[in-house]
């Protein structure tokens, strides 16, 4: 019994630090992504073509 408890411990606080892990590369990943988006200028969108509506025929 106890070395189940002791092997459920080691793998929650080894979740545990994966899961903070995880979290540090996103908020990096997010703050390279603003810091690069500033930085770019915006593009102008240019109308492709028209746009028709239509109906379905059944």
């Amino acid at each position: 019994m106890i070395p189940v408890y002791f092997a459920t411990k080691k793998i929650r606080k080894n979740f545990q630090e994966m899961q903070e892990k995880m979290n540090d590369q996103f908020s990096q990943q997010q703050q390279n992504n603003q810091a690069s988006s500033n930085n770019q200028p915006k593009k102008e969108s240019k109308p492709v073509g028209e746009y028709i509506d239509f109906e379905e025929i059944r």
